[in-house]
């Protein structure tokens, strides 16, 4: 049996906004060595300005899990958000799972995250602490286009891919950078001609990892949900090929 030797103990991060997020939760895996992921890298370019990563800089990785079909609701309940008065909560018998990726860049101060999603009835995952996951990563991350979820860290009704851009001191997301209580106009109009298409999906042999690539381009938005294009997009990542942070 194959054991898994890069991931330490996990440690638990809460999220939270001004819009509080009671259970939403993010559990990193933290790495003993990178020797697995000195393929690892990224690019794109923006506003004429091509950007990279690679195995110099680093990686964050990790897993969450998050509501989905979030209503507005007096009462709270699990993975909720809340204004402090009101509740926006998600279906009782479903979660969230999401595995992302951050990507720290090489020639400016920033990081890209890549956050791969899909929703699931609770009973049909495996339950590792506090996270619902499922057995396989490439149920999750698997072959050809994604679509790109633009209520991720809203209502979580979309699936598929979520990307975060820190540059310059600017955040830019593929979704609604806008609190679950304010109104967004972002449709499906909003991601029209954009791409995230996964070319390849490999086993890292002898390892407990698989190595995916993947090309991109679509539509990033500010806090007031203005477009700025993102083009020639390729990542490479080495992603633990457990759903969780380890064999289940």
């Amino acid at each position: 049996m194959k054991k898994l030797q890069l991931i330490l103990p996990v440690a638990l991060v809460l999220l939270a906004s001004s819009c509080k997020k009671n259970n939403a939760v993010t559990i990193p895996e933290l790495v003993a060595t990178k020797k697995h992921f000195a393929s690892d890298s990224s690019s794109f370019t923006i506003n004429g300005k091509n950007y990279s990563f690679s195995h110099n800089a680093s990686t964050t990785r990790g897993a969450g899990n998050r509501g989905t079909n979030m209503k507005l609701s007096t009462k709270d309940g699990d993975w909720s958000i809340s204004n402090g008065h009101d509740y926006w909560v998600g279906a009782v018998d479903s979660v969230q799972f999401y595995k992302f990726y951050e990507n720290y860049l090489d020639n400016a101060n920033g990081s890209i995250t890549f956050s791969f999603i899909k929703n699931y009835k609770r009973t049909s995952l495996d339950k590792n602490g506090l996270l619902y996951a499922p057995k396989l990563v490439t149920e999750v991350i698997t072959l050809g286009d994604k679509n790109y979820a633009l209520d991720f860290e809203r209502e979580g009704k979309d699936e598929g891919i979520a990307i975060n851009l820190y540059l310059n001191g600017q955040t830019l997301t593929s979704y609604s950078p806008l609190l679950i209580r304010i109104p967004s106009s972002l449709g499906t109009e909003s991601q029209r001609d954009s791409k995230f298409k996964v070319l390849k999906i490999e086993e890292v042999k002898d390892t407990d990892f698989i190595r995916i690539e993947a090309v991109f381009e679509g539509n990033l938005f500010d806090k007031n949900e203005k477009p700025v294009k993102i083009t020639d997009g390729f990542v490479r990542l080495t992603v633990l090929k457990y759903g969780g942070l380890f064999r289940s």
